[in-house]
This record gives structure tokens, sequence and C-alpha cells, in this order.
């Protein structure tokens, strides 16, 4: 009997690792940023979001790059961006990505919203000169997302969940009671 629950807690915790991890890295080139001075827009932006990650923070030639994981899908963000930012125009690209510029303190910016995941989006910001090349190039670095977990991923836990049953229940003799009564 108490097999059951530590079962169900070994296919949750394989359902927990199959939907992957909530951090963002840097590719090569970029270095974590010594106190991270996030922006307001950003913060502002983590505060309303729901389920939003640890901001990440990294600087290249002078630009400086902002990353965080938000608990929404990408055109959830598009008004309060706006409203931060004071009236973005989104350019949307057929790969789940929303992309706008803006100035920042007198500075070029660049950001996007970028499919993450089901219902979940990143956000990267880069800040200084060059801003949209820099984002072009964190988001060609941006390894593909799939829309979940690979299907063979589903079916181990199925698999695994109708086995523990058919044990739970044959260890507690069910159906024996219907073979005598014929």
């Amino acid at each position: 009997m108490r097999a059951l629950p530590a079962a169900f807690l070994l296919v949750a915790a394989l359902a927990g690792l199959a939907a992957g991890e909530e951090g963002y890295s840097f590719p090569a080139g970029w270095r974590p940023l010594r106190p991270a001075a996030v922006p307001s827009f950003v913060s502002a932006l983590v505060k309303e979001a729901p389920r939003a990650g640890e901001v990440k923070s990294a600087e290249r030639g002078g630009a400086s790059a902002f990353a965080v994981r938000l608990g929404d899908r990408p055109g959830a963000f598009r008004e309060p961006l706006s409203a931060l930012l004071g009236g973005l125009r989104f350019d949307e690209s057929g790969r789940g990505i929303l992309k706008a510029s803006f100035e920042w303190e007198g500075k070029e910016g660049a950001l996007a919203l970028a499919y993450d995941g089901p219902s979940r989006t990143l956000f990267l910001a880069v800040v200084g000169p060059s801003a949209g090349g820099a984002l072009e190039s964190l988001l060609a670095a941006r390894e593909p997302v799939s829309t979940g977990a690979e299907p063979w991923v589903y079916f181990v836990v199925l698999a695994a969940a109708v086995a523990l049953f058919a044990a739970y229940y044959r260890l507690r003799g069910f159906g024996k009671g219907r073979e005598q009564e014929g």
C-alpha cells in the first residue's frame, strides 16, 4: 500500500524531468553583468507576468542583454510592453517570435518575445549599440523549442502508470471474489 504513493512520486518526478529547465544561458561571447542592473521596464514586466523566472543579464561590445522566461504565450505581453515603453510596434516572424525596436534612456534597444513551449515565453531585450544585430545573434543561437516532451517520454510515463495500477490491484486481490461466485 505504501509503494503506490512512492510510485506516483516517481512518475511525477519523471514528468518534471521531461518538462525541462527554467533557466536561460547566454551563448559564448557574452559576459555576465555584475551586478545585474536590470532596466525598470524588465523589472516591471517580470512583476506583472505570471510564473516569471530569474532575470539573467550579460554584455558584449557595449550592449547589455536581459533574458527571462515568462509563464504565458508571447502575445500576452504585447500590451504591457507597449505601455511600459511607449507604444511599441511589433513585427511577427513565422517562427513564433514577436520583435520590436525602442529607445531607452537615449540608447537603441530591441526586444523579442519568443515561443518557448506551452504557455511559456522567452523574453530577450538588448540595450546599447547595434541592439538589433545583437538580438538577432541571440535568437539565432537559441536552441529549437519542441512543443513538449518527446512522444516516447509520454509513452514511458503512461506505461509505468498502467503497470503500477495493474500491480496494485493484483496485490489487493481484485477480481478473486467474482471467480468463486460462478
